[in-house]
């Protein structure tokens, strides 16, 4: 994604509380002569279903389907939530089609044609049996490649605050009852 422009501020606009004001920012935006596409509504069942989701996601109010979700405001976590939402509508997407194609009619009509495609030529992966050998991930293959000298025997750390009316002699019972 490449912004469409950049302006130095010597400050963040920042609301009575000291928090970003992102509306201020908005309107910045507006006034650096950002110019949303002429709307066009959306034209089928699909691109309505779809600026409906845009709508709860951004926010926003009359998206259509010229409308790009990232111009709008959408970033790459909001993508996400938008994606997840349309699988779990039925919908075979990733995130690479949703950045790919951040335009609603783009995406709707990469939405109709993954519905369209047919898996029925690829063959499902047969799950293992009961003592069956199953190769090495890449990586686990790689652990064991690198000649560790015990290679069944590995340390996880943490590092954890306790607060200070836990004692040792509390941690230690604790302790003591997990194992």
């Amino acid at each position: 994604m490449i912004p469409d422009a950049v302006e130095v501020l010597p400050h963040l606009p920042l609301t009575s509380n000291g928090k970003i004001d992102r509306s201020a920012l908005a309107a910045r935006n507006d006034a650096t002569g950002y110019e949303r596409p002429t709307y066009v509504a959306p034209s089928n069942e699909r691109e309505r279903c779809l600026a409906e989701l845009w709508q709860k996601v951004l926010g926003l109010d009359a998206i259509g389907s010229r409308d790009d979700f990232f111009d709008l405001g959408g970033d790459s976590l909001l993508a996400i939530r938008v994606v997840s939402r349309l699988r779990d509508q039925g919908y075979e997407t990733t995130i690479a089609d949703f950045v790919l194609h951040s335009r609603l009619g783009e995406l709707a009509l990469i939405l109709e044609m993954g519905d369209a495609s047919s898996h029925d030529d690829v063959e499902p992966i047969a799950a293992p049996r009961v003592g069956e050998w199953i190769p090495l991930a890449p990586v686990q293959q790689d652990f064991f490649d690198a000649g560790w000298p015990d290679p069944d025997h590995f340390t996880i750390w943490s590092l954890t605050r306790v607060p200070e009316s836990v004692t040792s002699h509390d941690f230690e019972r604790a302790w003591r009852a997990v194992l």
